[in-house]
């Protein structure tokens, strides 16, 4: 690690949920052939947070909705382009950040499957080492636009647009 998550060995802040091997099918890369064509992509997630609560009550608004990340992530890699795994895999922790305000950092490991470069590889990828810190001003900006949690917390309500009736 690079020193940014130390604060995150402490007894009790050591906790981390993990998403491992998230298969997506979709068009990034700096070849025009790749953006058209398309290809897989695999991505692991550490999400930094504690976990106290949730081990104490069992509720899982105390915690994170495994499928709610998942599909923050797909989201991400499905809908959006790119021509480099590290503009992906930053925009996929920016976007984590900002929907689980739980989560105090993560670690995102982005690989595409069957690289067009020649030679015989199962992958090439990027690790990237990401904290609320490292986005500050993005996540100021966003903070007003961020959805609100339900009176349980343990389901998300979209807010009314302004202006409509």
């Amino acid at each position: 690690m690079d020193g940014r998550l130390d604060r995150f060995s402490g007894p009790g802040e050591g906790d981390a949920i993990l998403l491992r091997g998230l298969l997506f099918y979709a068009h990034h890369g700096v070849r025009s052939e790749e953006r058209v064509l398309g290809q897989r992509f695999r991505v692991d997630v550490e999400l930094f947070l504690s976990l106290r609560e949730a081990g104490k009550s069992d509720r899982l608004r105390d915690t994170l909705d495994y499928g709610e990340v998942y599909a923050v992530i797909a989201e991400v890699v499905e809908r959006t382009q790119a021509r480099l795994l590290e503009k992906i895999a930053d925009t996929i922790a920016l976007s984590v950040l900002r929907r689980f305000p739980k989560v105090e950092g993560l670690v995102v490991v982005l690989e595409k499957l069957s690289p067009p470069i020649p030679g015989a590889m199962e992958s090439v990828g990027v690790r990237i080492v990401r904290t609320r810190q490292d986005f500050a001003s993005e996540l100021a900006d966003s903070a007003a636009s961020a959805l609100p949690v339900a009176p349980s917390g343990d389901e998300i309500v979209p807010s009314e647009p302004l202006g409509r009736s």
